[in-house]
């Protein structure tokens, strides 16, 4: 969703009229991303509630006690889950926003996206056991499973955006020094691709310098 609402505003060259009114660019950029961030947990809210309400529907038929849910765990666990999919979700949203900003295309954007997501990083991480820990697809994944065993979430060694450390295994603990070189890679990236985010041709105008009158 972030890359083809992203990518069609070029493609469809209405990111003229948005210049228009905002011509501030990191400004219009931030106010897409925070609508579509608000869009998605929206979104997220509305599946998190039907699938509570499912899993109440389904649980005397499979002998499932639902007394421990209503307590404080209970709600700390479904609270923390919530919590870890919309972060990994927004993450995944957000690689998507930079992919647009580069291909300035929906299709390539999304084309891209998944065909580094599922073969590529599957591929890499199989050949390759510290992938989990740097990839930042192998990242989000953790990321919404709360930790797995290799790779810690959450912990004190884990922190993210305050020290620009990525996930660190338990022997390793995370520091400012031990900086991830694909975080700041995207960052750069996006930088550039935004700076770089040309507006395209009025077509009207484009029909008055062809016509003999223009």
């Amino acid at each position: 969703m972030f890359a083809i609402s992203i990518a069609g505003e070029y493609s469809q060259g209405t990111l003229r009229n948005l210049l228009v009114r905002q011509p501030r660019r990191v400004r219009l950029l931030a106010g897409k991303l925070l609508a579509l961030a608000g869009f998605t947990t929206i979104a997220i809210v509305a599946a998190e509630v039907v699938a509570v309400a499912t899993a109440f529907a389904l649980a005397p038929s499979q002998d499932v006690a639902t007394t421990a849910w209503f307590t404080s765990a209970g709600w700390a666990a479904l609270g923390t889950g919530f919590a870890n999919l919309l972060l990994a979700t927004l993450g995944w949203g957000l690689l998507g926003a930079l992919l647009a900003l580069l291909l300035r295309s929906p299709a390539p954007a999304v084309g891209v996206g998944l065909a580094y997501a599922i073969p590529f990083e599957e591929l890499v991480t199989a050949a390759w056991s510290s992938g989990e820990r740097w990839l930042p697809g192998q990242l989000l994944g953790v990321l919404a499973d709360g930790g797995t065993a290799t790779v810690t979430y959450p912990a004190p060694r884990l922190r993210w955006r305050s020290t620009g450390c990525w996930p660190s295994l338990p022997a390793q603990p995370c520091s400012p020094a031990a900086t991830s070189p694909p975080d700041h890679c995207a960052a750069l990236i996006g930088q550039v691709g935004l700076r770089q985010w040309d507006v395209p041709p009025s077509p009207r105008r484009g029909l008055a310098h062809a016509s003999p009158l223009g």
